[in-house]
């Protein structure tokens, strides 16, 4: 039984007593392309991608229940696929110097419209054809530099695209409504020293992380709120500094 909280009170999720073992059957296919281009060493990799879910594990059905919880049940769906094309290269431009960079484009969804939640008339259903917090497109960077041996500076990024999300709006009834999120593109920044003593080295670095603060700005808030409705990024815009010392 897993347990979340929604407008302070518990809600607890049960499994059916007809839920079935949730099976996949996959197909990949991979073309890596390694090869220096005049000085740069580079690798290239493209990825496509299939999976069929076979019943497949849906959490929904939202009710109230004595004593302000509510109960969600997870249950079996008709089944989903989940297809797409993965992209990554590298590329090195000496010691000093590298770059590497990749993305994702896929398409995730049932094999037909699920309901997520219902009313107790049935007047009003909340259903769903895409797979939730599932982003269609996503990608990363990341770029170091030495510029002397002790020295490294670093930049890196996410990229997460839309994706539909759950959210509760009514504690009471816990009617769910699907919310189309933003796209994010999170910056991050890192400085690292090495300062060796003897056998050993100390690195000394600081940084910001989400540089840009690419964040969710529509946290629910109050005693109604849903605390399960969280996507994007962990952090907001956050400094940090350290130290690592380590044992050669």
């Amino acid at each position: 039984m897993h347990i979340e909280t929604v407008g302070g009170s518990a809600s607890f999720t049960v499994l059916s007593p007809d839920l079935k073992t949730e099976t996949s059957n996959s197909i990949n296919a991979s073309l890596n392309f390694t090869k220096p281009i005049g000085t740069v060493q580079s690798n290239i990799v493209v990825e496509g991608f299939y999976t069929k879910l076979n019943d497949v594990f849906i959490t929904a059905d939202a009710n109230p229940s004595n004593g302000g919880t509510s109960v969600v049940t997870k249950r079996n769906g008709a089944g989903a696929k989940v297809s797409g094309v993965n992209l990554e290269a590298s590329f090195a431009f000496s010691r000093t110097l590298n770059f590497q960079i990749g993305g994702t484009i896929q398409k995730s969804e049932y094999s037909e419209e699920e309901e997520i939640w219902a009313s107790e008339d049935g007047s009003e259903i909340i259903t769903t054809k895409n797979i939730l917090r599932t982003p269609d497109v996503y990608g990363f960077y990341t770029f170091n530099y030495n510029p002397i041996a002790p020295l490294t500076l670093s930049l890196s990024g996410v990229y997460t695209g839309k994706m539909d999300a759950p959210h509760v709006v009514d504690i009471d009834t816990e009617r769910t409504v699907i919310k189309r999120t933003p796209t994010f593109f999170e910056s991050n920044i890192k400085v690292a020293y090495d300062f060796d003593i003897e056998d050993n080295c100390i690195e000394v670095y600081t940084g910001i992380q989400n540089m840009f603060n690419a964040y969710q700005d529509d946290f629910d808030i109050g005693s109604s709120r849903d605390a399960g409705y969280i996507y994007g990024p962990t952090k907001p815009q956050t400094f940090f500094i350290g130290a690592k010392y380590t044992l050669n």
